[in-house]
């Protein structure tokens, strides 16, 4: 219980003994015949005592003071009664408890003086004490002393061992707050020390990959990049799980884009790397096109999500969907993760639904990973003010996210125009999945297209019937999946003469020689279908288009010269490759003096600076570059390079003085974006 609640519970404590003891009071003052007056105004101030405290009025130490001087007025209004001063110490003793739980001694030994007073009262003024006292009377008033002073010694006794016992709190409370504080600076660091060799894995990869090389090379490279992808993953489930444990969790919260979120997430789980399995991404078209929200942590649930059904299903597929719900604030961002795996037990579903983390020999370890995603993505959503459930059973797992977003722009992130113009042909035989699932999948997002973007299109259900209707009707565009194409590869071969043919299928997939027909590389994603339906729309020739993942066109950055700056060669290597990939001149320095000193010497568009530096670090680097040649570099752009992934880092770069933020390991898609917005400028 928190303090507040336990000091206002003391409080009421504390009133309705009063309240009894004056009831009690009024009650004696009637039967022995005192006046209607005195009773009034006794239960008035106990009034008062409840309207102070229900209205809160001064600080809650003020009105325990307050209570305390009420209570020892009335107790000696109580003293003025024949016999009534052997009572008096039952609830002295009473109040005593009550205020050592306050920790306040002074109040503790007020209350116990106070029957000092009260003797005096019935000795020098009631005289009812005197020489002719029963020895009765005097036997309770030496009983009532000894109870008070024994019950005095021990809360002053009790409460030093309270307040020993809070020092030793405070102070395991200030050594542990130093610990996490220290292990959250630990992981900072070896998180960057990590990520260093994992940047230049990656990134040399990336570049390797971007090159000529034969089908076994690309195969091995691919299997290095998923490992260095995969590792770097779970280094951020590391910190992201410190962050929690250790309260220092925030969001970062800006404006952004769903659908490029969604992408990216993709991207990251699926890669290139064939799984085996179908799997289809949905979007409602109408949502909308910009939010303003934490985009870093929402693609993080994604992944988290995405990389558990793609784990945990060996046979079949999954299905995500990502939907809107209108709201007073903005929208409800919906997110369903649907696959056909291993479902969980009741005991890992409600260890799940709860967002525990608990290391054992479940399957999650069979599976691999560290078994952080389900405690962290509660931790997130419970920061996102969202909440999430979990359906599964043992044919499968539903898996249901609710995330409130503010809106930024309300245009729809998906449209189509003249959508006359398409009239679509789809075939996914539901009988040759082992899960009848996966068809239904496939044809959900169909189904959204011909629904919320008025689409035409009809699904066969067999090949017969599509190519029945082949022969009946016009159609713009075929879709089919890989097993069914296989069905009847010459059939499709020549419909891809006049027809635009996809074939949804796996990077493995090699279609005829001088194959005219399309292939959009698994997942089955509703963004690249629409993708396409315009790039191949009716009426223009078809020819084999492949569809790996959504990329922009490289930035153009021909005539501009970037100085790169770090501490790591193997990280000047990476980003000098993939700078002049985008063909930039590149010149690189290992140390902020160094940059100072080229800064003095050349003149340069764009600025790349690695943060963590010995000697001098980004920040400082960077001020001291925007006061160079009397402020030359003020308007020049200068872009963090830096491996801190904690909650709130990109934020706090920018407002330091940085035009933008890139994370290592910096991946030439990240770059190629970040370049877009920067060559504009230049």
């Amino acid at each position: 219980m928190k303090e507040k609640e336990l000091e206002t519970l003391y409080h009421i404590l504390l009133l309705v003994v009063y309240t009894v003891m004056t009831l009690l009071l009024d009650v004696n003052i009637l039967l022995s015949g005192g006046g209607v007056t005195a009773v009034m105004l006794i239960s008035l101030v106990c009034l008062l005592c409840w309207i102070l405290h229900f209205f809160d009025v001064k600080d809650a130490k003020g009105r325990l003071i307050f209570y305390v001087c009420v209570i020892l007025g009335v107790l000696f209004y109580y003293a003025w009664f024949d016999q009534t001063i052997t009572d008096i110490p039952i609830l002295l003793c009473l109040l005593i408890v009550i205020l050592s739980r306050q920790k306040n001694k002074r109040l503790v030994v007020l209350v116990a003086l106070s029957y000092i007073l009260y003797l005096g009262e019935n000795i020098f003024i009631t005289h009812y004490l005197n020489p002719h006292t029963e020895q009765i009377v005097y036997f309770r008033l030496a009983l009532g002393v000894l109870s008070l002073i024994g019950a005095t010694i021990i809360s002053l006794y009790f409460m030093r061992l309270y307040a020993r016992d809070e020092n030793e709190k405070d102070t395991l409370r200030r050594e542990a707050e130093n610990a996490k504080n220290e292990t959250k600076q630990f992981l900072s660091n070896m998180f960057h020390e990590l990520r260093t060799p994992i940047n230049v894995v990656n990134g040399m990869t990336e570049l390797m990959l971007s090159g000529e090389r034969s089908e076994p090379d690309e195969k091995n490279l691919y299997t290095v990049y998923n490992a260095g992808k995969r590792m770097q993953r779970e280094i951020g489930d590391i910190l992201s799980f410190s962050e929690l444990q250790s309260g220092h969790f925030k969001l970062s919260e800006g404006k952004y884009e769903i659908v490029s979120v969604v992408n990216d997430a993709i991207s990251i789980v699926f890669g290139r790397e064939q799984l085996g399995l179908d799997f289809a991404v949905d979007i409602e078209p109408e949502l909308p096109r910009t939010l303003y929200g934490d985009a870093r942590h929402i693609k993080k649930l994604l992944v988290i999500f995405l990389d558990n059904a793609v784990k945990f299903t060996d046979i079949g597929g999954g299905y995500l969907y990502v939907s809107k719900r209108d709201t007073d604030y903005g929208i409800n961002l919906n997110i369903d993760i649907y696959d056909t795996g291993v479902g969980m037990d009741t005991r890992e579903k409600e260890k799940y639904n709860r967002g525990v983390y608990s290391a054992d020999g479940s399957i999650e370890r069979k599976k691999g990973g560290l078994g952080l995603g389900l405690y962290i993505a509660h931790g997130i959503l419970a920061s996102m003010h969202g909440f999430m459930s979990i359906k599964s059973s043992e044919e499968g797992t539903h898996v249901h996210l609710t995330i409130p977003q503010k809106i930024v722009d309300p245009a729809p992130s998906v449209s189509l125009e003249d959508v006359s113009r398409f009239h679509a042909l789809c075939f996914f035989d539901r009988r040759k999945y082992i899960r009848r699932e996966v068809g239904e999948y496939y044809y959900r997002v169909v189904d959204h297209v011909v629904k919320d973007l008025g689409v035409d299109a009809t699904a066969a259900s067999s090949l017969e019937e599509l190519k029945e209707y082949t022969r009946s009707e016009k159609f713009t565009h075929v879709f089919v999946a890989e097993s069914e194409y296989a069905s009847d590869p010459q059939f499709f071969e020549s419909l891809a003469e006049h027809i635009w043919v996809c074939v949804f299928a796996g990077p493995d997939f090699k279609p005829m020689d001088g194959s005219r027909i399309s292939v959009m590389i698994k997942p089955v994603y509703f963004l690249s279908v629409i993708n396409f339906l315009k790039q191949a729309a009716p009426g223009s020739k078809p020819q084999s288009l492949t569809y790996f993942e959504d990329f922009d066109d490289i930035p153009d950055m021909h005539g501009i010269t970037a100085l790169v700056v770090d501490d790591e060669k193997m990280n000047l290597m990476v980003a000098t490759g993939v700078l002049k990939k985008f063909g930039a001149a590149v010149i690189c320095v290992e140390s902020g003096d160094k940059a100072l000193e080229a800064c003095e010497e050349k003149d340069f568009d764009i600025i790349f600076m690695d943060y963590m530096m010995p000697e001098m670090n980004g920040t400082d680097c960077m001020r001291q570059i925007r006061r160079l040649r009397h402020g030359f570099y003020e308007e020049r752009p200068i872009v963090v390079l830096t491996a801190n992934a904690v909650s709130g880092a990109k934020e706090d770069f920018i407002n330091d003085g940085f035009d933008e933020f890139l994370p290592k390991p910096v991946g030439i898609k990240d770059m190629a974006k970040c370049m877009k917005r920067l060559v504009r400028q230049l």
